[in-house]
């Protein structure tokens, strides 16, 4: 049996990322108010592309653990059928 630790979850809001929040919308904001396409089109590929990289790898972490789950549960059954 597993024992819970009893941890502080910490802050709800990591208030160092903000920068990072900052960062993007100041980028964003540049693009549109440049007016220039290029960058418009660089700047709403690039975020696509990290979007679907970090639904990727969210999706797969979910995924990946569920099947750890399943594949626990299987050698047991296994184990206890032998």
């Amino acid at each position: 049996m597993t024992a819970i630790a009893d941890t502080d979850p910490g802050q709800l809001i990591r208030w160092h990322y903000l920068g990072y929040a900052v960062l993007a919308l100041g980028v964003m904001t540049l693009a549109i108010a440049s007016h220039d396409h290029w960058f418009l089109n660089f700047v709403h590929v690039i975020c696509g592309v990290l979007w679907t990289g970090i639904d990727l790898f969210m999706g797969f972490g979910v995924l990946q653990r569920h099947m750890e789950r399943r594949a626990t549960q299987r050698k047991r059954q296994c184990r206890e059928a032998a």
